[in-house]
C-alpha cells in the first residue's frame, strides 16, 4: 500500500484517525475530570471538618490535658500529636514510647503546593478557611505511603499535626487516563489498519490496473462492489478510453488511407518519368518519388506503432539486424557491423524498422562511416548505431524523439518527416527497453537496450 506519507491517502486517514483519537482522549479527560470534581469536593471537605473539629476539641481543653486528649482522638485512620511524624526522636501519637532517635527516619515530606492536585487543593483551600492561613498540607510518609495525608494547624500558639491514613484517593484519574490511553491506541491503529486495507487498496489495484495500460488504451472493470467514488473514477477514465480510442482510430484510418491511396499514383510517376523523360530529368524526378515514397512509408510504420509486435514474423535478432544492414552495404552507403549472434526471436519488421531507422538517421545527420553494434547486455541486448559527427544534445534528443520534429528543416526535401527516431523510440518502449543517446567518445550516437521477452 505504499508509505504513510502525508501526501498519500494512507497518510491522510491516518492524520483523521489521530486528529479523532486525540480528540477522544481530551473528552475522556474532561468527562472525568467534572465527574471526579464533586468527589474531591466532597473529600476535602469531609478532612477539612475532622481537622476543624480536632482542632476545636484541643483549642477547648486545658493545655496540660491536651496529650491525652490528643492520645484519646487518636486512632486507626487519624494520629494527633504535636511533634510531626518524621520529626527525629518526635513524640509520634499513638506508637508505644518515644522513636529510637538513632533508627532512620523518612525525609520531610514536600508541601502540597496549589495546583499540585486537585484532591489536595480542595483539603488546603478548607482547612485554610476553617483553621487560618497557616494550615499547612502534606503527603505521606505514613502506613499508607502516598496515600496518607499531614495536616499542620496552630492551636493557642502550638503547632499539632494530624496525621490521617488512607484519607487521599486513589489516583483514579491518571490510571483511568492511562487505561483509556492504551484502548483508544489499540482502537486508533485498528482503526487505520482496517480503513487503510478497506480504503487504500481498490484504489491501488485501480491504479495499478492504469498503469498496466498500453497503447491502446483498453477500458477498465467498474467493480460493482467498489465505493462510488471509485465507479466515478472508473465510468471517467473509460470515457476518456472512447474519446482516446475515436482519435486514435480516424487519426489512423487517414494516415493509412492516405499512405495507400498515394502508393498507386506514386507508381505510375515512376514509370512514366524512367520511360517517357529525358534521363536527367528522369533521374530528378526518380530522387523526389524515392522521398515521397519513403515519407508514405514512415506513415505506414507510425500507423502500426500500436501493434509492432504484431507486425511481421518471429526472427533471430542479429538476422534481423544483419538484413538491414547488408541491404544498406549494396546500396552503397557506409556502414559496417559487429553484431553478436545473439538468436532470440523477435519481431523482424519491428527490428528492421528501429535499426533503419537508426541508420538513416546517422547517414542523414552524422558523418560516414556509421558503425552498426549488436552486443549482449545485462540478459538482454543493446544495440548502438554510431557515427563520427557531432552529436546532439540531450536536449535535442529529447525533441528529436517527438512525432514530425526535424532538427534539420533542410533535409525535408530528401524525404525525411521526423518520424524516424519516434518510430524507434516507440518501438524500444514496447519492447520495455530504453532508447537514449550513446557515451559520448570519439564516436557519437543512439543505442537501444533490448530486454529479452
Amino acid at each position: 500500500m505504499g508509505a504513510a506519507t502525508p501526501g498519500t491517502l494512507v497518510g491522510r486517514l491516518t492524520a483523521g484517525v489521530a486528529l479523532v483519537g486525540a480528540l477522544a482522549f481530551l473528552t475522556q479527560a474532561l468527562v472525568l475530570h467534572l465527574w471526579l470534581q464533586p468527589v474531591l469536593d466532597e473529600l476535602g471537605h469531609e478532612t477539612a471538618a475532622h481537622a476543624a473539629t480536632i482542632a476545636t476539641a484541643l483549642a477547648a481543653a486545658a493545655p496540660p490535658d491536651r496529650p491525652a486528649l490528643a492520645r484519646r482522638l487518636s486512632g486507626d485512620r487519624v494520629q494527633v500529636g504535636v511533634a510531626p511524624p518524621w520529626a527525629p526522636g518526635g513524640d509520634e501519637p499513638g506508637r508505644d514510647g518515644p522513636a529510637d532517635a538513632g533508627a532512620p527516619r523518612p525525609a520531610v515530606p514536600a508541601l502540597v503546593e496549589p495546583g499540585g492536585n486537585a484532591a489536595l487543593d480542595g483539603i488546603r483551600r478548607e482547612l485554610q478557611r476553617r483553621l487560618g492561613p497557616d494550615a499547612q498540607v502534606h503527603r505521606g510518609p505514613g502506613p499508607a505511603g502516598a496515600r496518607t495525608l499531614l495536616v499542620g494547624m496552630t492551636v493557642d500558639g502550638q503547632r499539632w499535626w494530624l496525621e490521617f491514613h488512607d484519607r487521599l484517593p486513589r489516583p483514579v484519574l491518571f490510571e483511568t487516563l492511562l487505561a483509556w490511553l492504551a484502548v483508544l491506541s489499540a482502537l486508533v491503529f485498528g482503526a487505520l489498519l482496517l480503513s487503510a486495507r478497506y480504503v487504500a487498496r481498490p484504489i491501488r489495484r485501480l491504479a495499478d490496473e492504469i498503469a498496466r495500460q498500453r497503447a491502446p488504451l483498453a477500458p477498465i472493470a467498474e467493480h460493482g462492489r467498489g465505493s462510488e467514488e471509485l465507479r466515478s473514477l472508473a465510468a471517467s477514465f473509460n470515457s476518456l478510453v472512447r474519446v482516446a480510442e475515436a482519435g486514435r482510430q480516424t487519426r489512423q484510418n487517414l494516415l493509412a488511407g492516405l499512405s495507400h491511396d498515394l502508393r498507386t499514383p506514386l507508381a505510375r510517376l515512376r514509370l512514366r518519368a524512367e520511360t517517357q523523360c529525358e534521363p536527367a530529368v528522369a533521374d530528378a524526378l526518380v530522387a523526389d518519388l524515392g522521398s515521397l515514397e519513403r515519407i508514405v512509408d514512415q506513415f505506414l510504420a507510425y500507423v502500426q506503432l500500436e501493434r509492432a509486435e504484431a507486425v511481421g514474423r518471429a526472427a533471430p535478432l542479429a538476422r534481423s539486424v544483419e538484413d538491414v544492414v547488408r541491404r544498406h552495404v549494396e546500396h552503397g552507403d557506409p556502414v559496417e557491423a559487429r553484431i553478436a549472434p545473439i538468436d532470440w526471436p523477435v519481431a523482424d519488421l519491428a527490428v528492421q524498422r528501429l535499426v533503419g531507422n537508426l541508420v538513416d538517421n546517422a547517414l542523414a545527420y552524422g558523418r560516414a562511416p556509421v558503425r552498426v553494434e549488436l552486443v549482449e547486455h545485462e540478459g538482454g541486448a543493446l544495440l548502438r548505431v554510431l557515427d563520427h559527427g557531432h552529436g546532439m544534445s540531450a536536449a535535442e534528443f529529447e525533441l528529436a524523439r517527438q512525432p514530425f520534429v526535424r532538427l534539420s528543416p533542410a533535409r525535408s526535401g530528401q524525404g525525411h518527416c521526423g518520424l524516424g527516431l519516434a518510430i524507434a523510440a516507440e518501438i524500444v518502449r514496447q519492447w520495455g527497453g530504453e532508447l537514449r543517446l550513446a557515451p559520448a567518445g570519439a564516436t557519437t550516437g543512439i543505442e537501444a537496450t533490448i530486454p529479452r521477452r
